[in-house]
């Protein structure tokens, strides 16, 4: 590969790195809070995006930094296609403890799902501006 190519395929991969770090924050912490809520809302099956959002708010009801921001009702025309889009708020209030120190930060995740739970994974995406979290 020439060097003029080789430098700009490396802007290109530092470019893209750097926006889709920038416009989906999280950590780990907001990872497994989003990964154990799919697990809890695959079971028992919903059939509408108001009955997820009804068991999200329910598991989540002691979780003070966790909320359900988007409940969209899709469409499907099987029962393995996605019927509700829903976006996720998690939030990590960090810690300081002895020599580590972690900042807070709060993460948005969507994900879509069937009559079975979960499609995939949920992922992180940028917080909805102005959102306000949604109670059935």
């Amino acid at each position: 590969m020439r060097p003029d190519r080789l430098i700009w395929s490396l802007v290109l991969v530092a470019v893209v790195a750097s926006c889709s770090s920038a416009s989906a924050v999280g950590n780990g912490s907001t990872d497994r809070a989003a990964e154990r809520l799919m697990r809890q809302l695959s079971s028992p099956h919903q059939s509408s995006a108001e009955g997820l959002t009804r068991a999200a708010v329910y598991f989540t009801r002691n979780e003070a930094e966790s909320a359900v921001l988007e409940a969209e009702q899709l469409k499907p025309g099987k029962i393995e296609d996605p019927l509700a889009r829903m976006v996720f708020r998690f939030h990590d209030p960090g810690s300081l403890s002895g020599f580590s120190r972690s900042d807070p930060v709060t993460a948005c995740y969507e994900a879509r799902f069937n009559y079975y739970g979960v499609v995939g994974s949920a992922h992180r995406v940028s917080c909805p501006k102005l959102a306000q979290p949604l109670t059935p």
